[in-house]
């Protein structure tokens, strides 16, 4: 009687319980197809795995004495009396499988990508744990996701959780991802676009481990979810939007007439009746047959009937052929020698700066190539084919640089400096930057003209070179506004970057910083004073045409207005 009496109770339980209890207590609809020790085992590790994950003692109890009453009625009215005896000792078997299972567990849970957890414990596998073996006590390039995923929490970094052991499939870049939100499908120029092309045709190749499981022969669209996946280069999952495009149609008209035209036929029929009347001498009549030829008179009457008939078909048909050409719509640049690629760093205050300029076409926007970094994802405007321009986020801005508690490192110049190593780091990572004469970082409230400015670098075209840009209490540096080096220094940086890394640098602005590095680096420092006009450099107003740049101009109006007054007096110099 109480085991029946178990059975209706269950499901006003089932009603009554949040989704977590749900789950727990739906277990009791497994024991009905229990039938022997294996099964029976699968139950007891089920109820025991649901415990683990927070289910109360009180409602695990419940689910697990209703999956046992279940046992035991299938074996009462199944089996012999045997089989009371034993469904009671795997009722005794479920129920220590219940009273052994760790409780302390509750809150584990499997890093998925898209979660800042996920981003750690890659960056950990790949990189972390080669260049700072010192920071995963007992570990090694061996160790299983979990077993950083459980360090990286014991460790309170990255939001990790106690891991499940549960997440392979959900962490796979060849999982099925139809269907995802937030997706998107890169262009040429685009952050995301340059980080897949560089990983397939060259990353892969020189360093394999970066991208495993992946491959030399990986589609374009497993690496672009590997690199989402891990926090590279503002990666969007892929979908299956088609990208927009420039379509022209012509149409062509043949019309064709065909006319038949039956040929009249005249058809003439002629009746002929001759009457013949015998004469003689005496005029008397004699049969006709007797008679000479001469002698017969002829009258002859001839009617004659013409039918005529003109029959006239005409058919018209035309056919239209319309053939199409769709070719994709390719964004305008302001191509120039020597070749610039310029890049801002910006932030929330300086959107409505960014998107001014880049609807004007304005600042970064009129060098050759151009990006956006930001610390999120954004668009800050559509260009003349209609696509977003999208901000490039910063690869992994903290992770590496590892312990940022530590005394001196929380600082507004060691946060701003190491914003822009990361920077130029995620420009060079992309392969974007190498195509380009000159790289130059201008400030968002730099009113900035790249045509002017290539004419004061072109003759440092090809050289190892970085511009002193500043008179700044009578010495020349670097002018964080608009920081300007040749192609050639660039590629000396990242080759040696960690030579500057190893700076004590800390205290020092990214300005600085960047001097510094190209002094040890060796690179040649050409002084141009006349770059920039600012007060804390070289002042100048912005009716002088032969300035490259204005700084600075947070407001709005204020650079749109320095802008008009720069172009205004180029024009009537």
């Amino acid at each position: 009687a109480p085991l029946w009496g178990v059975l209706p109770m269950l499901p006003g339980t089932l009603a009554e319980a949040d989704p977590l209890e749900h789950r727990c207590l739906l277990l009791h609809d497994s024991a009905g197809h229990v039938s022997d020790e294996t099964s029976l085992h699968k139950l007891a590790r089920a109820l025991a795995r649901w415990r683990s994950r927070g289910c109360p003692a009180r409602l695990f109890g419940a689910a697990c004495l209703g999956a046992a009453a279940l046992l035991l009625v299938v074996a009462l009215l199944g089996r012999p009396r045997s089989g009371f005896r034993q469904a009671s000792s795997r009722l005794s078997l479920v129920a220590s499988a219940a009273e052994e299972a760790p409780v302390g567990s509750a809150d584990c849970r499997d890093a998925i990508p898209g979660e800042q957890c996920f981003v750690y414990v890659m960056w950990a596998m790949r990189s972390g744990i080669s260049e700072h073996l010192d920071w995963y006590q007992g570990l090694n390039g061996q160790s299983t996701f979990e077993e950083f995923q459980k360090l990286l929490q014991q460790e309170a970094r990255g939001g990790c959780q106690v891991p499940c052991g549960n997440g392979d499939a959900a962490r796979s870049p060849f999982r099925d991802i139809r269907g995802v939100t937030n997706c998107s499908n890169p262009r040429p120029g685009d952050q995301c676009m340059e980080y897949v092309n560089w990983a397939r045709d060259t990353g892969v190749k020189e360093h394999p481990e970066w991208y495993t499981p992946l491959n030399a022969t990986s589609t374009f669209q497993e690496f672009q979810v590997l690199l989402h996946d891990e926090g590279h280069g503002g990666c969007d999952l892929p979908c299956v939007a088609a990208p927009p495009t420039t379509t022209v149609q012509a149409t062509t008209t043949e019309t064709t007439t065909v006319t038949s035209i039956a040929t009249t036929t005249t058809r003439e029929t002629t009746t002929t009746r001759t009457t013949t009347i015998a004469q003689h001498k005496g005029g008397k009549k004699e049969e006709e047959a007797k008679l000479p030829t001469w002698a017969k008179k002829r009258i002859t009457s001839t009617a004659t009937r013409t039918v005529t008939s003109t029959s006239t078909a005409t058919s018209t048909s035309t056919t239209v052929s319309t053939t199409t050409k769709t070719t994709p719509c390719v964004s305008q640049r302001n191509r120039g020698t020597p070749s610039l690629f310029c890049f801002s760093v910006m932030t929330v205050k300086e959107v409505p700066l960014i998107e001014n300029q880049f609807k004007r076409k304005q600042s970064i926007f009129a060098c050759d190539d151009y990006a956006i970094i930001s610390s999120m994802k954004m668009s800050v405007g559509k260009d003349e084919c209609g696509w977003d321009l999208w901000t490039w986020v910063n690869d992994l801005p903290e992770v590496p640089m590892g312990q940022l508690g530590l005394k001196g490192v929380a600082t507004k110049s060691y946060l701003n400096t190491e914003t822009f190593i990361w920077a130029w780091t995620t420009l060079m990572n992309s392969g974007y930057l190498w195509r380009a004469d000159f790289a130059v970082k201008a400030d968002p409230d730099c009113v900035f003209f790249p045509d002017r400015l290539r004419t004061h670098v072109k003759p440092s075209l090809g050289t190892k070179t970085y511009f002193l840009n500043c008179n700044y209490k009578g010495e020349a540096k670097i002018f964080g506004a608009l920081e300007v080096y040749s192609v050639p220094a660039m590629r000396v940086y990242q080759e040696k970057s960690d030579s500057c890394k190893g700076m004590d640098w800390h205290g020092w602005g990214e300005d600085l910083y960047m001097q510094e590095c190209m002094r040890i680096l060796g690179a040649t420092a050409a002084e141009d004073m006349a770059m920039v006009g600012d007060d804390r450099c070289l002042p100048a107003t912005c009716t002088d045409p032969s300035r490259a740049a204005y700084h600075p101009y947070k407001d709005l109006d204020d650079y749109q207005r320095c802008w008009t007054q720069s172009v205004n007096s180029e024009t009537w110099r």
